[in-house]
């Protein structure tokens, strides 16, 4: 009798909270499209800017400078952005302070040494790249640009992904998807006066990326 008295009591409390879930759910998943389609429009801003600016030649050395480095980060990542918010999100619900913390020294530490390494060896390697993989020796220093700022890349990566895993979209979204797409448009505007090229087009890129990950680390 006690024992069916106490599993009537569990099944509201499990109904609490699988509805709390699926609401924390829908709500980070609205929030995510919207900050989506937000930083799609403004990248398509961009892009219509920089093809008009920067010409077919530069316009194609800054897309492969990025494309490059995009490819970089991700084997940087190695899995561990998926690791990060599932960590946090299960050792935070238990309140585990310890363990989240170290999740987190984990997942940032491990991604900015193998990010560091990629960076050097992408550094080391751009002539080869550029000659043998591009066909154009002229891409060389787009992708030495490129490859100092792929563990900054990673880290702000890895700063998004934690505030995920404790379940901040609204932070995650609002520097990612709103903060960093306005400042990159606000920088390629200023650098529009002291003159644009591929080579600063990156460097706005990644002075937006740094921006986001001061403010993401305010918040």
């Amino acid at each position: 009798m006690e024992s069916n008295e106490l599993v009537g009591n569990l099944k509201p409390k499990k109904s609490a909270d699988f509805a709390k879930n699926i609401s924390l759910v829908a709500k980070g998943g609205g929030v995510t499209f919207v900050g989506k389609l937000f930083t799609n429009v403004i990248r398509l801003v961009l892009a219509i800017l920089l093809a008009r600016i920067l010409g077919t030649t530069q316009l194609g050395y800054y897309s492969l400078a990025l494309s490059t480095g995009n490819i970089a980060m991700g084997i940087a990542l190695f899995g561990l952005d998926a690791a990060i918010i599932r960590f946090i999100a299960v050792h935070a619900a238990r309140k585990d302070d310890e363990s989240t913390w170290e999740s987190i020294q984990v997942g940032i530490g491990l991604s900015l040494f193998l990010s560091t390494i990629i960076g050097i060896a992408l550094y080391a390697l751009s002539f080869f790249f550029a000659e043998h993989v591009f066909n154009n020796s002229d891409l060389a220093p787009y992708l030495q640009l490129i490859s100092v700022f792929i563990p900054l890349l990673v880290v702000n990566d890895q700063l998004f992904n934690a505030l995920r895993g404790f379940k901040e979209f609204n932070l995650s979204v609002l520097a990612q998807y709103i903060y960093q797409p306005i400042t990159r448009l606000l920088i390629v505007g200023v650098l529009l006066i002291v003159g644009l090229n591929a080579r600063t087009a990156i460097i706005s890129y990644g002075l937006a990326t740094l921006t986001a990950s001061g403010a993401n680390m305010d918040s």
